[in-house]
């Protein structure tokens, strides 16, 4: 039900206030690009990357001494062989994928 009457919460007519008509955006983008910034984590990373890369060779440093101990040992003739290959297969499946996965996966913390 349509009316005129300007209590009735169904009435029709004119908008009292014309809607802005110089359609200036410019300042609501300004005020958007504000509250972007303020929303944005900062450009820093919040972890040391060289720290993480000097670490990661540390790692693998370690990984091929161990590797080098277990050979050595493993050439003694009370150490049994069938004991320390398991150990140096695993320590080879580490490195491999150590090699293949973590220094790319590092570089994508740079971006």
């Amino acid at each position: 039900m349509v009316t005129t009457n300007p209590t009735s919460p169904y009435s029709v007519g004119i908008a009292p206030v014309p809607i802005n008509n110089s359609l200036d955006i410019s300042a609501q983008k300004k005020q958007f690009e504000e509250e972007e910034l303020s929303q944005k984590a900062p450009k820093i990373l919040p972890y040391n990357l060289d720290a993480m890369n000097e670490l990661t060779v540390k790692l693998f440093s370690d990984l091929l001494t161990l590797r080098k101990m277990l050979i050595e040992a493993e050439k003694k003739p009370q150490v049994k062989s069938s004991s320390i290959k398991p150990i140096l297969n695993i320590i080879d499946d580490i490195g491999n994928q150590f090699l293949q996965t973590i220094p790319e996966l590092l570089d994508k913390l740079k971006l």
